[in-house]
């Protein structure tokens, strides 16, 4: 469980260079993490979903 958890948190430090905060406070940190999360979650739905058709 905890291997597919990290892998994600690799992701975004490697990929999305979110290795630290950019705002100060905790309402700007978390929009900024949340649409993070969801930019990795749409480009897992595409991977998805061409797998899926072809």
């Amino acid at each position: 469980m905890r291997r597919h958890i990290e892998r994600i948190f690799a992701h975004l430090k490697h990929w999305q260079g979110y290795r630290r905060v950019r705002y100060l406070g905790l309402a700007k940190n978390q929009l900024e993490l949340t649409l993070k999360a969801v930019a990795y979650n749409l480009k897992r739905l595409a991977k998805l979903l061409e797998g899926h058709t072809a």
